[in-house]
Formats: C-alpha cells, structure tokens, sequence
C-alpha cells in the first residue's frame, strides 16, 4: 500500500498527535447537529435531510505484520439531492488507498448548508506507518464538492481570517516542539503560500478545523498530513 508523500517516521506521528488543540467553537443553526463514526462507537442520529452511512465495510484478517485492518467508506445520502458523483469518487479514492494492511475511517459534521467529511487512513505496520487525511465539504443544496472559498463562505470566514487562526494555531503547536530542530521545522511550514493551501472543514464536535498537507518532517524523513481545530 503505497500514498503519495505520505512516508513518515515515529518521530512524526507523535509531534501529529500531540497538538494542544486551540479551538473557537462554530456559531451554528439549532439545526446542525453532530454526526461521528468510529469503529468501537456509533452515535448521533439523521436530521431526516441528511444521512451518512456505510457504503463499504470490512474488517481484514491479520495481515503480515500482525495487525488488523478495518475498512470503512462511508456514502453521504441528501433528500432531494443527486450525490451519486461524489459518492462514487469518495468510494473510488478510499478503495484504492485502502485494503488489508491499511485501515479507513470517517467522521463528519452535518451544517445547514454542507456536510463536512473527514476520513483518516491508518497504515497497520510498524515500518514508519503513516497516517493521512481527506476532506470533502459537500454542498447540501447540489451534492456537490465546495471548493475552498465556497466552505470559507459557508463559515463566514475570509481567507485572511482562517489563515491567521490556523498560523495561530501551528505556531502553538511550534512551541510546544522543542527538541529534535521541531520548532524549526514548524517555523519553516508556515509560509504564506503554503496557507493558501490549507483546506478548512468542521469536525465532528462542530469546532472549525483545517488539514494542512505536506507538512516537512525532520532528516528527509518526508510528509505527513496534519489535522487540527483553529
């Protein structure tokens, strides 16, 4: 199982999980509701509007190095709405990236203008396993993918504004990096045109976050994708 830029060390896993999240809840409708599924749990309930469920799942047998996989794909169903498009490329991505030695899990928020998806695949080896990330913030008038500025539109946010608070964000998390040239490396991926790229959603808890992609790690180790609230 191979992705693209997606190579990391132990190293980085633990600087991507150890974020002290900086978050500024989403004014939201009464109407929004969050929406999360995860292989032990499943909570929350449909709006009646929106649904998102399993269009795939497997769990694999132990593969070569002594891990399970588990695999699932989710399908994002609105009333009245054509989502067939994007179901059929988020099940196309996800089957390709996934399999019996990486796993596929997926969680969302439902707004009262779009769904906003995350899915996370987990490679189940310990060789510099690597974790990555997908988003897609779908239009629940169109059922279609919404572009950057279309979901910062959705937030209410300029692009200036998002940018300052994920830069707000990193820089913390830059901080809090110390050893190992870390807060170098942070400091290094905050450039401006690397703002531009990052991409905004909202999480399960309905807090606005961001995935930053390709975030340099330390002695040519590669990339790794980043998640985190702003």
């Amino acid at each position: 199982m191979k992705f693209k830029n997606s190579k990391i060390s132990a190293l980085a896993i633990v600087l991507a999980v150890s974020l002290t999240t900086f978050a500024f809840p989403l004014t939201a409708s009464a109407k929004e509701e969050q929406q999360t599924y995860t292989y032990k749990t499943y909570e929350g309930k449909s709006s009646g509007k929106v649904k998102v469920t399993d269009a795939y799942k497997k769990t694999y047998a132990k593969n070569m190095y002594g891990y399970t996989a588990k695999v699932r794909i989710p399908k994002v169903t609105i009333s009245g709405v054509n989502t067939k498009d994007i179901n059929n490329k988020i099940y196309k991505y996800c089957k390709k990236n996934s399999g019996n030695v990486c796993s596929c899990n997926y969680s969302y928020y439902v707004g009262k203008t779009y769904v906003s998806l995350k899915i996370t695949f987990q490679e189940e080896h310990d060789m510099s396993p690597a974790t990555i990330y997908s988003i897609y913030n779908i239009s629940r008038k169109t059922g279609k993918q919404l572009s950057r500025s279309e979901m910062l539109k959705a937030l209410g946010l300029t692009g200036s504004k998002f940018e300052a608070r994920v830069k707000k964000s990193l820089n913390k998390m830059a901080n809090s990096q110390m050893y190992y040239g870390q807060y170098d490396m942070m400091k290094r991926n905050l450039q401006k045109e690397k703002m531009k790229k990052v991409i905004p959603y909202v999480n399960n808890k309905g807090k606005v976050s961001y995935l930053y992609k390709l975030l340099e790690v330390p002695a040519g180790a590669g990339f790794y994708d980043h998640c985190g609230t702003c």
